[in-house]
Order: C-alpha cells, then sequence, then structure tokens
C-alpha cells in the first residue's frame, strides 16, 4: 500500500529551493519527498506490503 500527500509551500521550510529527500514518518514507513517551488512538495510513503498504522519502538525514540 502506498500514500501520498501533498505540503502547500505555507507549510515548508525554504520552499523556493527544489530538492528531493528521503525520510519516514513517525511509524517508520519510508517516504520520498520532492519539493517543486512554487507548488509545494509531494511525499510519497511507501513500503512492502501494508503501510505501519502503530507507533514502533525504534521510531518513537526520534
Amino acid at each position: 500500500m502506498r500514500r501520498l500527500l501533498w505540503w502547500p509551500p505555507t507549510r515548508l521550510t525554504h520552499w523556493w529551493l527544489p530538492r528531493a529527500f528521503r525520510g519516514a514518518d513517525e511509524y517508520c514507513n519510508p517516504s520520498i519527498a520532492v519539493i517543486i517551488p512554487p507548488l509545494g512538495a509531494v511525499v510519497w510513503f511507501w513500503r512492502p506490503g501494508p503501510l505501519r498504522t502503530e507507533m514502533r519502538e525504534e521510531c518513537a525514540s526520534l
């Protein structure tokens, strides 16, 4: 399963700089984010199988 989010430019730091980076949410679901000025950012959460919906110990400490 995958999840796609859009963040408006008002919620981003340095929204005018185009870039792409990897990250994860609070449930350890990996993500790829792409900032597209002036539209905002698109964040794609993915992992093999279903996305996690419960907090994981290794991610809670982050």
